[in-house]
């Protein structure tokens, strides 16, 4: 039976980044959103979108998902270290539960905006992440 990884995926990235101790260092959390009252600097993981990969055996899917960091420092430097972090965190490697086998991870892409609060540096990682169903 064909699944999609998108709930699993989205657990072992937060699994990964919560109890990554150089991640926790530098972030007050990993969150599913952001929401009120959340204190700087903290990690979210956005929306995923997926891509099929079907032949008449197999179904791969590859999956892109944004890791955000958000920052109020006056420079783009604590961002780009929390960048830094993920990417490595994310680089020991994630384990997801279900039927999935995690066949690649893509190096991610990283740029530091100046968010529309002119307070806010965010941060964005996008990663690729190819699964397969077994």
């Amino acid at each position: 039976m064909i699944q999609t990884s998108l709930w699993p995926l989205q657990q072992a990235i937060f699994q990964r980044l919560s109890t990554d101790a150089a991640v926790m260092a530098i972030a007050t959390g990993v969150h599913d959103a952001v929401e009120d009252g959340l204190v700087h600097p903290y990690i979210t993981i956005g929306a995923p979108t997926t891509d099929p990969l079907a032949t008449k055996n197999t179904f791969k899917e590859e999956v892109s998902v944004v890791i955000h960091a958000w920052s109020t420092y006056s420079g783009k430097k604590e961002a780009q270290e929390m960048l830094n972090t993920i990417m490595q965190a994310i680089g020991k490697g994630l384990s997801i539960e279900g039927p999935f086998k995690l066949l690649s991870v893509s190096y991610p892409s990283l740029q530091v905006i100046d968010d529309i609060d002119p307070r806010i540096k965010h941060g964005l990682a996008s990663f690729t992440f190819t699964i397969k169903n077994i």
